[in-house]
């Protein structure tokens, strides 16, 4: 009787413990990702993830298959662009140079020079897994 008394004490805890990661003020896109509904900065887009519950990707995690090359197609990004402007570029976290960072355009799929400062307000789209 102590043991199952013990185990269901731990499975609540467990349950009780476990993180919600939601896409409030966003959209969900292809493989669970959490696209924001308005642009922003990067370091607003950072926050915007983390007060979902979720975390900023890496170019990597997004294109396993990237190669390091402007122009490189996402094919799992390609498409999902909805609710958003005819540009719908993203945030990622991987850093090109001193505050550039690369992006992911969602219509296309492909990868773009970091030639928009981390800085620069209301530029793109949050990108969280």
């Amino acid at each position: 009787m102590k043991k199952k008394l013990f185990l269901i004490c731990v499975i609540t805890l467990l349950s009780a413990t476990s993180v919600y990661a939601g896409c409030e003020g966003g959209t969900e896109i292809n493989g669970g990702y959490c696209r924001s509904n308005k642009p922003m900065n990067w370091w607003s887009a950072y926050n915007w993830c983390k007060a979902n519950g979720r975390t900023m990707p890496s170019i990597y995690d997004v294109c396993p298959d990237w190669d390091g090359n402007r122009g490189s197609e996402c094919p799992t990004m390609k498409g999902q662009n909805e609710n958003c402007s005819d540009y719908c570029y993203s945030w990622v976290t991987t850093v090109k140079d001193s505050g550039t960072v690369w992006y992911i355009n969602l219509l296309d799929g492909k990868v773009h020079s970091p030639n928009v400062n981390i800085g620069r307000e209301s530029a793109l789209y949050a990108l969280c897994k």
